[in-house]
């Protein structure tokens, strides 16, 4: 099985400033040659904190520029997005009994689960006893096959004082249902903007850069980052790619 691992886009609305549309260009051209570079993927995972301020336009951005693949696609959110906005736009696909954006997709032999762990009003996240419900349901019909789980908000420590008082805010909760199957071989997560690896109640679970320009003004703009992680056999293989392009050009346009 072999996953695109994007997170932290941090989209605003390409109108709002030159800025702004600077980016949204050097991620709509990332997506166009991670996804054309990669096709051969059985997904794409975008682990939260699509946009910045939970603007309708950005969604609608993303859309658009999703549509032209084919790949299967998981939208997952973040602290900064807007659940009812992005449903508004995305639809309910994807979406659970309880109106949370969790998924459940079978791929390449391996069991693919989403959880949702927006918590409104905070930067932390949090998993109620209805999403937690909803993961254990899926461990106990998942049988043999190996589950690779998703969440935004890693349910750990970091060793970074601004991340860590806004990681999951009850890790031991999530511990509890997973103690429950062993069929849990990883985990991808993001809100933390760099790539890592760490070993969190015997799971492996590894996060991305922000998939967004790496500098903060135009000029400098260099291509967002990708994880590739590919699973066979228990083995998992993952490596970090960046996008090559700058400002937001097609890298087939030239100079």
């Amino acid at each position: 099985m072999k996953i695109l691992h994007l997170s932290d886009l941090h989209l605003v609305d390409p109108d709002r400033s030159p800025t702004s549309a600077d980016a949204a260009r050097a991620i709509a051209a990332g997506l166009k040659c991670v996804l054309g570079t990669h096709s051969d993927s059985d997904l794409c995972v975008i682990s939260g904190d699509i946009a910045e301020d939970g603007e309708p336009a950005v969604y609608e951005f993303l859309r658009a520029h999703l549509g032209q693949s084919t790949m299967q696609q998981v939208l997952m959110l973040g602290n900064h997005d807007n659940r009812d906005v992005f449903l508004d736009v995305f639809g309910s696909n994807g979406v659970d009994a309880n109106g949370f954006v969790q998924s459940k997709i079978d791929a390449g032999g391996y069991l693919f689960l989403s959880l949702d762990t927006v918590e409104e009003g905070s930067d932390a996240g949090g998993l109620c006893e209805k999403r937690l419900d909803w993961l254990a349901a899926c461990l106990d019909n998942a049988g043999d096959r190996p589950v690779i789980l998703a969440m935004h908000h890693p349910p750990f420590d970091v060793g970074d004082p601004i991340m860590d008082p806004i990681k999951l805010q009850n890790p031991g909760d999530l511990a509890r249902v997973l103690d429950q199957a062993s069929t849990v071989q990883h985990i991808l997560f993001g809100h933390i903007h760099r790539a890592s690896t760490y070993s969190w109640n015997g799971i492996i679970c590894t996060s991305v850069p922000a998939f967004k320009p790496n500098a903060a003004t135009p000029s400098e703009m260099s291509g967002p980052m990708v994880g590739v992680l590919e699973f066979s056999d228990g083995q998992i293989a993952k490596r970090v790619d960046v996008i090559p392009q700058t400002l937001g050009r097609d890298p087939q346009e030239g100079d």
